[in-house]
């Protein structure tokens, strides 16, 4: 993550820098060159190299005259030597700071022309120095050079030494420039690891928060725990949004990303006393209480939840409503729970909140987890289920009141397991619709009920029931079809049953569509129970209602659930659809859903469902 924020960094800082420090390298190299040159300048001057000149001169001259004085031994030769010495000193002269400097001096070099023509003037006549009077002559003309060298000398020097003095100005400003190079340089360095640090908290700080709601994100909140007090009592609370994935589907995920904004912002307010509030991924969040009343804190958050869901999220264009399920478990005071087992406490306390209907919380107990225990299981067991044969179904006879003959079946999944024997469908048909495996049972389901009605001859007809989830099946209606050539099943004896959770799904109209072109038949099962049943009577073409069990039992009792009863079934009367009463158990219901023109019952009071194995129901 901080490399990617490096990488971030614009090029225009960088080059700055690097622009500096090679102007800072650059002046540092020229300060050094400029003290190189002022020490050499004070070195080797004029005065040095015109003091040399002026000493060989003169040393030429005592070699001239004292050949005059008796018993000198200087020679020609020597003579000659100390003159080549002479020449030697002008060439140094010339190339050296001197004659530099000389161009500085007025006449300056025009003098020196004249001194070193004098000086040259002489090797001609050196042949001819034995002589007194030669030699006086060149003497005569030497003499004068010695001061005319000093004098040249003296200016040469006030030159160089006033270029010294110049460049020791430059040199200072040459010094305020470095150090104001080296304070941009340092400022430039605060500030450019400055930004990085602030760089690197907003990276460790993006690493550890949602980009969508700003709570924490699973690393953080992992974070958070690993460092949370063994001996720190607290409550941990996970919660899911209710049917989230139909928001997703039906609306899109940008529609989905604006609701979780929505969602989340609602949890600060109840989450004010949390210590940590984070999005685990997807739907789902974690809120964690600290304290001796993190307990009764959670709970408290869990009710004002609900609350704060109340009202409908306003998404783009729509209003959606919303609720939560949600799961705590706590550590007391004392409590020695680690952090990862009160997180699958919560999780499994969550799980049970959604058995129990969602849009509610729940506190973990053991029993829930030897419920999940249980449920895994039966996951499992589902996969084996199917290839070793342990679905069977049985049928419950459909009796027409009108002759009380038997008029169909409905076939119900049951299930024997190896080891836990005999399972209640409304504990493994859940369990299957979870995943994926409710596809292959379903159409072993069709398959072996269309099985079981061809194989009777008196054209009674078999109600199947089909999920939510089956209506993800690409190839149902394909399956349907070929099943009942194989049978050569007439379409008319087939009822797919039909719950409104189905009627929800976008494909559904389509799907129960293809269904009724087979030629099948369409019942609406658990009528009245919805919330929305009367739409769906205007926009799907049915041919039975199946009215739920439960206002059956409670007509007695409940003058309200008679009245609903007798509205679906004149309702059903307009419509042209027949109605079958489920759950008729005893003759006073009997004589009710006579009396309120029920086409149809099943129930125990007739026959309870037998295995489709044995010997058939009473279909006469």
């Amino acid at each position: 993550m901080l490399l990617r924020g490096v990488q971030r960094l614009r090029a225009a800082p960088v080059m700055a820098a690097v622009a500096l420090v090679a102007l800072g390298i650059a002046v540092a190299i020229a300060y050094a060159n400029h003290m190189v040159w002022a020490s050499q300048s004070m070195r080797f001057n004029s005065t040095f190299e015109s003091g040399q000149l002026s000493v060989e001169l003169f040393r030429f001259e005592a070699a001239l005259g004292d050949r005059f004085v008796a018993g000198s031994r200087t020679s020609q030769a020597e003579l000659e030597l100390r003159y080549q010495i002479l020449l030697n000193r002008l060439q140094v002269i010339e190339n050296g700071a001197t004659f530099t400097a000389l161009g500085y001096v007025p006449q300056g070099r025009a003098e020196y022309g004249a001194i070193k023509h004098t000086i040259l003037g002489i090797e001609p006549r050196l042949a001819q120095l034995g002589d007194a009077a030669a030699a006086r002559e060149v003497l005569d003309e030497l003499l004068p050079l010695n001061g005319r060298i000093l004098r040249l000398a003296s200016s040469t020097q006030n030159v160089l030494a006033s270029q010294v003095a110049q460049r020791q100005s430059n040199l200072g400003r040459v010094m305020i420039g470095i150090s104001a190079i080296v304070v941009v340089l340092a400022l430039f360095g605060l500030a450019l690891v400055a930004f990085i640090l602030r760089l690197k908290r907003r990276s460790d700080h993006d690493a550890r928060h949602d980009a969508l709601t700003g709570v924490l994100n699973r690393l953080g909140f992992n974070e958070a725990l690993a460092c949370w007090p063994a001996d720190v009592p607290c409550a941990i609370v996970l919660l899911d949004v209710d049917n989230f994935k139909e928001i997703n589907d039906r609306y899109g995920h940008e529609a989905g990303d604006d609701f979780l904004t929505q969602f989340a912002a609602r949890l600060v307010e109840p989450a004010h006393t949390a210590r940590v509030v984070a999005r685990l991924g997807g739907d789902e969040f974690a809120v964690v209480f600290s304290g001796p009343q993190a307990s009764p804190r959670a709970q408290a958050f869990c009710q004002a939840v609900a609350q704060a869901l109340a009202p409908p999220f306003d998404v783009g264009t729509v209003h959606l409503t919303a609720s939560a399920s949600l799961g705590i478990a706590s550590r007391p005071p004392g409590g020695r729970q680690d952090m990862a087992t009160l997180m699958k406490s919560a999780d499994i306390a969550l799980y049970a909140a959604k058995e129990d209907g969602r849009a509610c919380y729940r506190l973990f107990d053991p029993a829930m987890r030897d419920r999940m225990l249980r449920r895994q299981e039966l996951r499992q067991g589902l996969f084996e289920a199917l290839a070793h044969a342990q679905f069977h179904l049985h049928l419950q006879p459909i009796v027409d009141l009108a002759d009380g003959k038997t008029v169909g079946a409905e076939a119900l999944l049951r299930w024997t397991h190896p080891r836990l024997g005999e399972i209640a469908p409304s504990e493994f048909i859940p369990v299957a619709e979870s995943s994926a495996q409710i596809i292959a049972i379903g159409r072993w389901v069709i398959e072996h009920a269309l099985d079981a009605a061809a194989r009777r001859r008196d054209g009674a007809f078999i109600s199947i029931n089909l999920s939510a989830r089956q209506f993800g099946d690409a190839g149902l209606v394909d399956f349907v079809a070929q099943a009942l050539a194989r049978f050569a099943l007439p379409p008319r004896r087939v009822v797919f049953e039909i719950t409104e959770s189905v009627l929800v799904h976008n494909a559904a109209a389509h799907i129960i569509a293809s269904l009724r072109r087979l030629g099948v038949q369409i019942a609406l099962d658990d009528f009245g129970t919805g919330f929305a049943s009367l739409s769906y009577l205007r926009r799907f073409e049915l041919d039975k209602l199946k009215i739920d069990k439960s206002f059956i039992h409670a007509a007695r009792e409940d003058a309200r659930n008679a009245v609903i009863v007798r509205f679906i079934c004149q309702l059903a009367r307009e419509l042209g659809l027949e109605v079958i009463a489920e759950g008729v158990e005893t003759p006073e219901q009997l004589h009710f859903v006579r009396s309120v023109g029920c086409h149809f019952v099943q129930g125990f009071l007739f026959e309870a469902p037998s295995s489709e194995q044995g010997p058939p129901p009473a279909i006469t």
